[in-house]
């Protein structure tokens, strides 16, 4: 599953002015798509064509798309899931690998002592 959308976040019945937001500013990078909305939501699905989940990425740091009015938090994500029956919330989990889980190769850093 590949990111290929940003999901973004607004105020209920203000839904088609991020959409807009989007459009428009992505639009001045060159970059196409739509979006897709419903009213009282509160959520903009913004759908890029042909971007890899790297050139969305990259998209984040413009600072167009960090001064956007219209949205309070803009998401990358990937296609929606369909066919799943939501009474059915265990079965919808992917099986699980047999085996161990696997182990966390992070280590804390050393603490230093404070000079003081």
């Amino acid at each position: 599953m590949s990111l290929d959308r940003w999901i973004g976040l607004c105020r209920p019945g203000f839904e088609g002015d991020l959409a807009a937001e989007l459009t428009t500013v992505l639009a001045e990078e060159g970059v196409g798509g739509y979006a897709r909305t419903e009213a009282g939501e509160g959520l903009v699905e913004w759908v890029a064509y042909g971007l890899s989940a790297r050139e969305l990425l990259a998209l984040r740091s413009l600072s167009a798309l960090q001064d956007l009015v219209f949205c309070r938090q803009l998401s990358l994500a990937g296609p929606q899931l369909t066919a799943l029956d939501p009474a059915d919330r265990a079965s919808a989990s992917p099986p699980r690998r047999p085996g161990p889980p696997p182990r966390c190769s992070w280590k804390a850093p050393r603490a230093r002592p404070m000079r003081g």
